[in-house]
């Protein structure tokens, strides 16, 4: 009885030591902001494709940074390959050259119709408190067409569980949620309260019942609910953001302070 006493304690011991060093790994982030930058240019330099990105590097070696940064990177990667049938690049580097090789190709292959092409995507961590992390991503890309595309998105993690979270694990009461969101949007666009959504005209419904954004996640004391163009209405009508304060969604939304 000795001997397994013992076992059992020297596990709770190891057990809490554990539990102790990824609290202070989630304590201990620390980030800062990188900005990458390129170009490249055809037709004796007068026309010009340019890459730039911005987005927070987690510092340290720990299992924690570097599974955050893989993250972040990644999001990166794919704002400049999206819609390619190109190899998935592993660095930004290789994904921007990519991204200027088909510039030039295209330049070469089409003098007197090649444009001026950017692609910029930005990263910014919005919340860090209590062992969750809310980044939000813009990107705002032309490549030929009538216009430019702007999209954005949050990516959430539980830091303790080293976890990326999906909208469902943040939502906790989808119902009540949408009532809320309901509320907000038509404020947003002034809908007549007489009027059901689906009668206003501008908006795209599935079967005429609202819906929540694939965009969601958090800033400061709020929840950021962003509608992208073309997710709920025409491309005229541009991104819809709603806030909705914690305070008043309390068991409806997992929350930033636990307790």
């Amino acid at each position: 009885m000795i001997k397994f006493s013992l076992g059992l304690f020297l596990i709770f011991l190891g057990l809490v030591a554990c539990a102790q060093n990824k609290g202070e790994a989630v304590n201990a982030l620390e980030y800062k902001e990188v900005v990458f930058q390129k170009s490249a240019c055809v037709g004796n330099d007068s026309t010009c494709a340019e890459v730039t990105m911005t987005y927070p590097e987690f510092s340290g070696e720990n299992e924690l940074s570097t599974w955050v940064n893989l993250h972040i990177r990644e999001q990166m990667m794919m704002y400049l390959t999206w819609g390619t049938d190109e190899k998935e690049p592993n660095s930004i580097e290789k994904a921007a050259d990519q991204f200027l090789k088909e510039f030039i190709d295209y330049g070469n292959d089409f003098p007197e119709s090649v444009h001026a092409w950017f692609n910029e995507g930005v990263g910014k961590v919005s919340v860090l408190e209590e062992g969750l992390l809310s980044i939000i991503f813009t990107n705002s890309s032309y490549t030929g067409g009538a216009h430019s595309n702007q999209t954005i998105l949050f990516l959430n993690f539980d830091l303790e569980e080293q976890k990326l979270l999906k909208n469902e694990d943040i939502i906790l009461d989808k119902e009540r949620l949408l009532e809320l969101a309901e509320k907000a949007f038509r404020e947003y666009h002034e809908v007549d309260p007489a009027l059901g959504l689906e009668d206003d005209g501008r908006f795209f419904l599935n079967e005429g019942d609202f819906f929540l954004p694939a965009a969601i996640g958090y800033e400061k004391e709020e929840l950021v609910l962003i509608y992208n163009s073309y997710e709920i209405g025409p491309y005229a009508m541009g991104q819809t953001e709603i806030r909705l304060p914690l305070s008043a969604l309390k068991g409806i939304v997992r929350h930033i302070k636990k307790g």
